[in-house]
C-alpha cells in the first residue's frame, strides 16, 4: 500500500496556486517562428538548436529550459511581459540540474501511484492471507490500545486495514491514499457503515497538513513494504506521518522490520539462463551469457524459492525500528555482515522427514527400530559430508513484527506471499561442501539518480571460506563483489 501526490481539487474552495510550467528552447523557437512567418516570410531559418540533454549531464544543460513559471513574484530575475512568466537571464547549471531532477522524480512518483489506481493489484494484496491475516491479528491484539483512540493509515488502498482498526474500536481513522483507488475506498467505507469513523483523504502523505488531519493520532498503521523490503521507498512517508502527527509513545504498526539472506543453490535457473546459450540449434550463442548476468544485476528475479534450494542457515543483515528510526537515516545505506554456513540441501520428502510409511519402516517397535533409524541417518550424513553443493547466489527476504503480538515473514520456509523472495545471483556458481562458509557484507540504499528514488540498490561483497580455513581479517577487501538494482 502506498502514498503519493494527487491533488484533490474539491478539498479546498480557494484557487490553486500557480503551477510551474517549463517550455523548451525548441518549443519557444517554434512559437516565435509561427508568430513572425507572415510578417517576414523571406527571413532565413534560424540555425538548429542543440538537442535536449539528460538532466544529469551538465555539459549541455543550458539547452533544457528557457521559460519557467514561478510561484512568487518577488524574485528579481523574473518579470511579467504579459505573455506569462519568463526568465530574465540564464539559470545556473546547478539550478537546472535540480529542476530536471525534480521533474524526473515527479514523473516516477506519478507512474508509481498510477500503478495502484486499478483494482487488480489490491485484490492480490488482500488475497494474500499471510499479509492480511498478520495485520488483522496485530490490530485485534492491540484492540485495548486502539479503543476510543485515533489511527492514521498511511497508504490505505481500498481501506481494509482502516476498517479493521474501526472494527477494533478506534474512534477515528484517517485513511490517506494518493492513487485513484481512493474513490473506491470511500465508497467501500460508506457501504460498510463506517464513514462516520473512517475518513479517506486523497493525497500524498507528505502534502497532507493539519487542516486535514486536525488532531494528533495514537497509532500510525501502514502496509508499506515492497520487494526486498525497501523497494518503492514508502517507509519515509510513514516516518513523516509519525513525526508530524503521532502522539509521544504512540503505536507504529508494524514496529520492526528485518532483512535476511541465505545461500541459494539453483543450477536449473543458472543453466536455463546462461548454459542455454552454449548450443542453440548447433550454433554458439555464448557471447550472450554476459548480458544474461548483467540482467540479473540490473533487475534481479523476484520469485518463490523452493525451500530445498536454500543451502545454509539464515543471517539478518538489516533491522529497522519503525518507532524510533530518524527520518534522515532512511536515506543512508543499511550495512550488515553475514556468515552463511553451507548445509546439505533441505529435503522435501523422504529420509527422516518422511512419513514413516516406507517399506520396512514402522513394522519393528521399540529400541531396535530407533537404533536402525539412527544408524541409517548417520550413514546418510557421512555420505553427504563431501557432497558438493553448487551455490549460485543469495536469497533475500524480510520479516516484520507487531510488538511481539503478531508477525509476518516472507521467508521461503513460510507460506508464500505476494512479495515472494528476491534472488541475488552470483556471476558464477561456487562448488562448496558442507561446513564451508560464505562470509561477507550486504548493503542497501535508495536509488540516487533522478527518477530512481523508489528503486533499491543492493551491494554484496563476500569471500568463500573453506572448512578449516581462516577468513581474512582487518581492512582487506572481499574477493567477490556484486551489485543489484531492484526496480
Amino acid at each position: 500500500m502506498h502514498t503519493g501526490h494527487v491533488v484533490d481539487s474539491s478539498a479546498s474552495s480557494s484557487p490553486p496556486p500557480p503551477r510551474r510550467r517549463t517550455t523548451t528552447l525548441a518549443a519557444a523557437a517554434d512559437e516565435s517562428a509561427s508568430a513572425s512567418s507572415s510578417a517576414a516570410p523571406e527571413r532565413p531559418p534560424s540555425p538548429p538548436l542543440p538537442e535536449l540533454c539528460e538532466p544529469e549531464d551538465p555539459a549541455d544543460i543550458y539547452s533544457e529550459l528557457t521559460f519557467y513559471d514561478i510561484e512568487h513574484d518577488d524574485e528579481p530575475d523574473f518579470y511579467d511581459d504579459g505573455e506569462g512568466w519568463s526568465i530574465d537571464g540564464a539559470l545556473s547549471e546547478e539550478e537546472l540540474a535540480m529542476l530536471n531532477a525534480s521533474r524526473e522524480d515527479a514523473r516516477a512518483d506519478g507512474s508509481y501511484f498510477d500503478s495502484y489506481g486499478g483494482v487488480g493489484i489490491h485484490r492480490e494484496m488482500i488475497a494474500d492471507e499471510a499479509r492480511t491475516g498478520a495485520y488483522l491479528a496485530a490490530i485485534e491484539a492491540h484492540a485495548d490500545e486502539l479503543r476510543g483512540k485515533v489511527v492514521l493509515d498511511v497508504g490505505c488502498g481500498t481501506g481494509i486495514l482502516a476498517m479493521f482498526a474501526a472494527r477494533a474500536g478506534a474512534r477515528k481513522v484517517y485513511a490517506v491514499e494518493a492513487s485513484g483507488v481512493a474513490k473506491h475506498a470511500r465508497r467501500i467505507v460508506k457501504d460498510n457503515g463506517l464513514d462516520g469513523v473512517v475518513e479517506v483523504i486523497r493525497g500524498r502523505m507528505e502534502d497532507i497538513g493539519e487542516d486535514e488531519i486536525v488532531e494528533k493520532v495514537d497509532c500510525v498503521l501502514s502496509e508499506w513494504m515492497g520487494y526486498a523490503l525497501l523497494f518503492e521507498s514508502m517507509l519515509p512517508s510513514v516516518i513523516d506521518a509519525r513525526d508530524r502527527f503521532m502522539k509521544p509513545g504512540g503505536l507504529v504498526l508494524p514496529n520492526v522490520a528485518t532483512i535476511h539472506v541465505a545461500a541459494l543453490s539453483d543450477m536449473k535457473r543458472y543453466d536455463d539462463a546462461v548454459g542455454f546459450w552454449d548450443d542453440v540449434y548447433g550454433f554458439d550463442f555464448s557471447s550472450l551469457a554476459a548480458r544474461t548476468r548483467r540482467d540479473w544485476s540490473d533487475d534481479p528475479p523476484v520469485s518463490t524459492v523452493p525451500r530445498e534450494r536454500v543451502v545454509s542457515d539464515a543471517a539478518e543483515v538489516a533491522r529497522i525500528d519503525c518507532a524510533t528510526v530518524r527520518f534522515e537515516d532512511l536515506f543512508e545505506p543499511t550495512d550488515g555482515a553475514f556468515e552463511l554456513v553451507i548445509e546439505k540441501p533441505k529435503k522435501t520428502s523422504g529420509g527422516r522427514g518422511g512419513t514413516g510409511e516406507e517399506e520396512g519402516v514402522g513394522q519393528r517397535g521399540g529400541e531396535d527400530a530407533a537404533e536402525d533409524e539412527d544408524a541409517a541417518a548417520a550413514d546418510a550424513d557421512a555420505d553427504d559430508e563431501d557432497e558438493e553443493v553448487m551455490v549460485n547466489g543469495l536469497v533475500l527476504w524480510f520479516d516484520v513484527d507487531f510488538y511481539g503480538h503478531a508477525s509476518l515473514s516472507t521467508s521461503p520456509m513460510k507460506p508464500k506471499t505476494h512479495w515472494y523472495q528476491t534472488i541475488l545471483m552470483f556471476e558464477r556458481p561456487h562448488a562448496l561442501t558442507r561446513g564451508d562458509r560464505i562470509v561477507g557484507a550486504l548493503s542497501t540504499a535508495p536509488g540516487a539518480k533522478p527518477g530512481t528514488k523508489r528503486t533499491v540498490e543492493i551491494t554484496v561483497e563476500y569471500d568463500v571460506v573453506r572448512e578449516g580455513e581462516v577468513e581474512r581479517g582487518g581492512d582487506e577487501a572481499y574477493e567477490h563483489f556484486a551489485r543489484f538494482v531492484v526496480q
